[in-house]
This record gives C-alpha cells, structure tokens and sequence, in this order.
C-alpha cells in the first residue's frame, strides 16, 4: 500500500498536461506513466521552447509595407512622349513661348511654356508633366511661367540623366515621328541617332540655299558694272539700243557684235574731245616773229 502511495505522490506530482511513459515501478511487472524530462543544454539549463510559427496574416502585415512601396517605386511618374500641336509667342517674353502639347489621344492639349529653341509644331518631344521629379532634381509643378499657366516642362539632355557631348543642353530631347504619345522617353542610343540624322538633313538642305545665295551675289555685280558703263556713256551722248539675242551660235556671235559696237561708239565719243592731228601740231609749232617775215619778202 505505501508503494501504491508513493506511486500515487508521484503520480500526482507530474504536472498537469504532460506527457507521460511507461517506466517499472519498484521491481513490480506493472508499469506506471512517469512526466517526460524537458530538454536541456549542456549545464544543465532548461532549454527555451520553440517558438510557434507566425500565423500567415501576420506575415502578410510584416511584408506589406515593404511590398506597397516597392509598388509605389515602380509607379513613379516620368517623363514621357508628347506631340506640340502648336507653338506661338508670349507677349514680352522673346526667348519664351507657349507651346499647345498633346500627350493623351483622350484629353485635350496641356500649356506647357519652354524656351528651347528647336521645339517646333507637329514633332515629338520629351516632356516631364507635373509630379514628375527630373534626374537633376526638378520637381515639376503646375505653375505660371512668364505670366502664363504651364503644367509641365520640356526635358533636356540633363533632366533626363544623359551627357551633353552631342545633344545640346539647350535643346529639347525629340523623339521619333511615329513614337507613340505617353510612350516612354526613347533610350540615349536612338536620341542620338536621331539628332544626327536631322541635323545632316538640315545641313544638306542649306547647301543649295547657300550656293543660291552666291549666284544672286555675282549676278548682282555683272548688273552693277553694266549699269556703271551705261552711265559712262550716256555722259558722251552714246545711247546702246537693246536687241533681241539669237539661239545658239547666232546669238553669240550678234552679242559679240553688239558689243564690238559698244566700244567703236565709246572709242568715238571719246575722239570728239580730242583735237586732229594736224590741228594738234600746228598749235604746238612756234610762231615766227613779224620782222622776220618782212625781211623774206
């Protein structure tokens, strides 16, 4: 019986909600279910339970922040493709101008004021609208610009994070003609491509304006040295007669007459005011005096 009460101190010593096994009481064949011992450490210590597993929603409200503004990252505004439907001045204001710019197909035009000078109506152009921050750190605002309302700016090389070695810090950055409007800026590689293919247009184009130029330049003179001869010999009485000019070799050789004439006139309007020859010499020749002649008579 004091077995059985020792059995059952112990028994109820274990403390309640542990698990039990099966160990030989005292040499009797019966067995009797004993606490199982807690894991411990090395010296002794008790070992920490381990941690339950965190509940999924709870791993979901960890991870949300994080994931809402990587989310936000990725929607951050940029600059995008715009079309300039028109382009006019801002009273006062030389340098700027007031440029209508579509950027949706489904919304009406935006102001945008600018003072690049190549942005020009009916291309594409880059452009930051408002709420966009530019790589050099321009936030872009709606605003007035030189008294006028504008909502975006045209972006340059430098607000969009390029070099300026080619492209023009003062220039707007253009996009293709058929780029799509609200499509993203074209990478630095196409807009340098495309700068250069427009300006050796512009250059082969102000070629032939050039030589144009230089011909009016020349013929101008031909005109001013035949007007100076006409004048010439107007003041000796010469009056040329236009004539009509033959085809081919028969217009030349009637032009090379006319002007073999021109100058036998002019040789003749000149012989006018100069004495003959024998009138010449005799008033050159001394004159002998009086009392000479008497004597030879």
């Amino acid at each position: 019986a004091g077995g059985d009460a020792a059995d059952g101190g112990a028994a109820d010593a274990a403390p309640a909600g542990a698990k039990r096994r099966k160990v030989p009481s005292g040499g009797a064949a019966e067995e009797q279910e004993a606490p199982e011992a807690s894991p411990t450490d090395a010296e002794g210590r008790q070992a920490p339970e381990e941690p339950q597993e965190p509940a999924d929603q709870a791993e979901q409200e960890e991870k949300s922040p994080k994931e809402k503004k990587e989310k936000k990252e990725k929607k951050k505004p940029m600059p995008v493709v715009c079309e300039v439907v028109e382009v006019s001045p801002i009273p006062k204001k030389d340098k700027l101008r007031l440029c209508k710019v579509r950027w949706s197909s489904s919304q009406e035009p935006i102001n945008v004021v600018t003072n690049a000078p190549n942005v020009v109506a009916g291309k594409n152009f880059v452009v930051a609208l408002s709420g966009v921050t530019t790589a050099d750190g321009i936030e872009v605002k709606e605003g007035k610009v030189g008294g006028v309302e504008s909502v975006g700016m045209f972006c340059g090389p430098k607000q969009l994070g390029w070099d300026t070695d080619v492209l023009p810090e003062d220039q707007a950055v253009m996009a293709a003609d058929d780029a799509e409007v609200f499509s993203p800026a074209p990478s630095y590689e196409a807009a340098v491509a495309l700068f250069n293919e427009r300006k050796a247009a512009e250059e082969a184009k102000a070629k032939p304006a050039a030589a144009g130029k230089k011909g009016k330049k020349k013929g101008g003179k031909e005109k001013e040295d035949d007007d100076d001869l006409d004048g010439m010999l107007a003041e000796f009485g010469v009056e040329l007669k236009d004539e009509p000019e033959a085809k081919g070799k028969k217009g030349k050789k009637g032009k090379a007459a006319a002007s073999k004439e021109a100058d036998d006139d002019f040789e003749a309007a000149l012989g006018e005011f100069q004495p003959p020859a024998r009138e010449a010499a005799a008033a050159e020749a001394p004159t002998e005096p009086a009392a000479a002649k008497g004597k030879k008579g």
